[in-house]
């Protein structure tokens, strides 16, 4: 559970390794973690929790990625949403992502630059 008095973040990125050392990374920067595997789930941690923001790993190569980014943003339109990905953001695979997206990060990402810009995007959201 996220810690009153932190900057929340949702990480919406499939299990494994790489989702781990992100989210070890932001809550050593100070982030109130809390983790979903796909845009239903992270959907989901939206209508449950107020988050500051979201950081998603999408997998282009499935099609229902657009449709839960969509229905996020439809439920919290002011959410800051930074899409960090191995896709350029002209790439078509992830037009209809980045569309949808507060900010874009090609991989690999920097750990200090994405806290930086999250918070950025947080003041810039209140």
């Amino acid at each position: 559970m996220v810690e009153c008095g932190r900057p929340s973040v949702l990480l919406v990125d499939r299990p494994g390794a790489g989702r781990d050392a992100l989210s070890s990374l932001l809550q050593i920067g100070g982030w109130g973690v809390g983790l979903a595997a796909d845009p239903e789930e992270a959907w989901q941690e939206v209508g449950r929790f107020d988050w500051d923001a979201a950081v998603i790993d999408p997998d282009p190569a499935v099609p229902w990625w657009a449709d839960g980014l969509r229905r996020i943003r439809t439920s919290r339109p002011a959410l800051p949403i930074l899409l960090a990905t191995a896709f350029a953001a002209h790439e078509i695979e992830i037009a209809p992502l980045v569309a949808l997206a507060t900010r874009v990060m090609v991989k690999p990402v920097d750990a200090r630059e994405m806290a930086a810009v999250l918070r950025a995007l947080v003041a810039a959201a209140r």
